[in-house]
């Protein structure tokens, strides 16, 4: 990173950091897995939890080209619990609505991740 600054290959357009979680999707609480027809996400288990995390990052790099959605990809990957990937499902199934593969396959997709988030 440091070099491709040096090479003013890019620039730095705020210096506040922020952690890699998604704030567009934090309007999703845990308390609105009703809306998605969840369980409650404390009735996860740590194994559906990993499965739900690897099944948003595998879709993501299946309809886009492989590490393209780094800013999802690195959310998702920092989610511990069920109630944060769900906070991150908003930003998952909006990136997948912007590919006309992804907008195809969403249902199915969708179907398969809420059967373990």
């Amino acid at each position: 990173m440091k070099s491709l600054l040096e090479q003013k290959l890019i620039k730095i357009i705020s210096t506040t950091a922020s952690s890699p979680t998604l704030d567009t999707a934090s309007s999703l609480k845990a308390s609105n897995h009703h809306e998605l027809d969840l369980p409650p996400a404390s009735q996860r288990t740590q194994k559906e939890i990993e499965m739900a995390r690897n099944f948003m990052m595998n879709t993501v790099n299946t309809v886009f080209q492989p590490n393209t959605r780094l800013t999802l990809l690195e959310a998702i990957q920092c989610c511990q619990t069920a109630t944060e990937l769900r906070q991150a499902y908003l930003h998952w199934e909006d990136v997948l609505s912007t590919s006309r593969i992804g907008l195809k396959r969403l249902p199915e997709f969708k179907k398969k991740l809420f059967a373990v988030l």
